[in-house]
Parts: C-alpha cells; sequence; structure tokens
C-alpha cells in the first residue's frame, strides 16, 4: 500500500475535527492526521482531549449550532488550520459552516444539512420533480398509528438524529409498529448525541 501524500501547506498542517465526544469514528482520523504528518485539533463537548498524548482538544457546545461555529472559528483564527471535518452525521454542517466562515474547501451548509437528513433531501427532491418513496414524519410522542393511516406496511422508521443505520425498523403491521416506535424512543432517550 503506498504511503499517503503530506498535507499541503504548513510545515505541520492543523486539521479541525468537530466530532460528537462519543463518536467512535475519532481514533481513525488520529490516525490518518498522524500518517498525514498532520495535528488534529478535535472539537467536542468534552473538556478534555479525547485521545490526550494523540491530538490537542476543544471544549464546544455541539448542540448549539450558532454558538459553535462561532467559538470553532475563533479558535481557527487563533490557531490557524487549514481544513474542517465533520467526523459523524451531526456534526457534518457545523464543519462546513465553520470553513466556508474561514474561506477553507468545503461543501455547502445547505448540502451538508440535506445530507444528514433524509426527510429534508426527499422534500427537495420531490420538489425538483425527483421521484421519491412515499415518506411521512412521524411525531413519536404520539401514537403512531393515525399517522401512518393510509400507508401500506410494511413500512421502515428511520429516527432523523442518529447515523449508520442505528434505529432503523422495519414493521410489518399496526403492532409491531408501535413496538417498533417504542424501541426508538429508547434509543434515543439511551443515545447522547452530542
Amino acid at each position: 500500500m503506498a504511503r499517503p501524500a503530506r498535507l499541503r501547506g504548513a510545515a505541520r498542517p492543523r486539521v479541525l475535527l468537530v466530532a460528537p465526544h462519543s463518536s467512535y469514528r475519532i481514533p481513525a482520523y488520529v490516525r490518518a492526521a498522524r500518517a498525514l504528518g498532520g495535528e488534529l485539533l478535535i472539537a467536542s463537548k468534552s473538556r478534555y482531549s479525547l485521545v490526550g498524548e494523540l491530538a490537542a482538544g476543544m471544549y464546544v457546545d455541539l448542540g448549539d449550532p450558532d454558538a459553535a461555529c462561532e467559538a470553532l472559528t475563533a479558535e481557527a483564527r487563533r490557531r490557524p488550520i487549514e481544513a474542517v471535518v465533520g467526523s459523524d452525521d451531526v456534526t457534518v454542517e457545523i464543519a462546513s459552516r465553520v470553513a466556508e466562515r474561514l474561506g477553507l474547501a468545503h461543501n455547502p451548509p445547505a448540502a451538508a444539512r440535506l445530507a444528514r437528513r433524509k426527510d429534508l433531501a426527499r422534500a427537495r427532491l420531490a420538489e425538483a420533480g425527483l421521484p421519491v418513496p412515499e415518506h411521512r414524519r412521524l411525531d413519536l410522542e404520539r401514537d403512531p398509528r393515525p399517522q401512518l393511516a393510509g400507508l401500506r406496511y410494511p413500512v421502515v422508521l428511520k429516527p432523523l438524529a442518529l447515523a449508520a443505520s442505528r434505529g432503523v425498523i422495519r414493521a410489518n403491521d399496526s403492532e409491531e409498529l408501535a413496538a417498533a416506535c417504542g424501541r426508538i424512543r429508547a434509543i434515543l432517550a439511551a443515545e447522547p448525541l452530542l
């Protein structure tokens, strides 16, 4: 396997990784930064570096995207960076907004939002006249059966706030639908999103 090229620019370029404090993806980013000869600054909702001896850490409240963008942009202006990366679905929009403010390569923030929110992406595709599967957005605090009136089974439930197929459940009838909604509520209650 060929060794990856070094990052361009500074002698030891810095990359800002925006990540939930519980992300299992962080070690792969640390390894990649090391292989490329870069320095990694990890921004998350943790007061301490997630991997102390391997990367610097910065506390930021990812639950408040506007404040997070302000704090990350200010930090990047104090300690210049060459790239901003969101590690997970919940951080890609924040990362793209920060990169945009800094004039770095990025996906448009609106595109990042659509990429992580299937309901919004499907609505945008439908507006453009493209075919999309029938779908509905459910309020899990209410009985789901009336919300799905007229839909044929089986149905697939997919939480808006989770990624990597977590909480994706097929329901073949209304009893399975009610049970699936209960399981998803439990997953969301136990899941530290940010």
